[in-house]
């Protein structure tokens, strides 16, 4: 499995109108994409620090979303909420579920060439 890691800065006073986002008009379209699994997010309420993990079938299925403009879409539709541009990167992680808690045995975190990308949206 590929994990795809956006982690961006939420306005505070914008935490549910970008719950409201995420789930009215972004997750309904995620769902559909080629290769998805699941999201986890996260958050910090105190500092708006904000983290969405997305799971692919594989490296390529993450690449040829994030090519395909998909992800910028979606990222635009958070400007306004955003404090700073999202950064993204990605990994491949093993998994267990155990308790119904997802725990990461182990990661290896490609070089920023090949994956971190800060993503503009302007």
């Amino acid at each position: 499995m590929f994990a795809r890691v956006t982690a961006v800065d939420v306005k505070l006073e914008k935490r549910e109108e970008a719950k409201k986002i995420y789930i009215d008009n972004v997750l309904p379209v995620v769902k559909a994409q080629k290769g998805y699994k699941s999201i986890i997010l996260m958050g910090n309420p105190r500092t708006g620090k904000s983290m969405a993990i997305t799971m692919w079938d594989s490296e390529e299925d993450s690449i040829a979303n994030e090519k395909s403009g998909y992800f910028l879409d979606q990222m635009k539709k958070f400007r306004h909420i955003f404090t700073s541009q999202p950064l993204m990167f990605c990994m491949w992680f093993v998994c267990i579920m155990f308790l119904k808690r997802i725990c990461l045995l182990a990661c290896h975190i490609f070089t920023p060439m090949e994956c971190n990308a800060w993503y503009p949206l302007d």
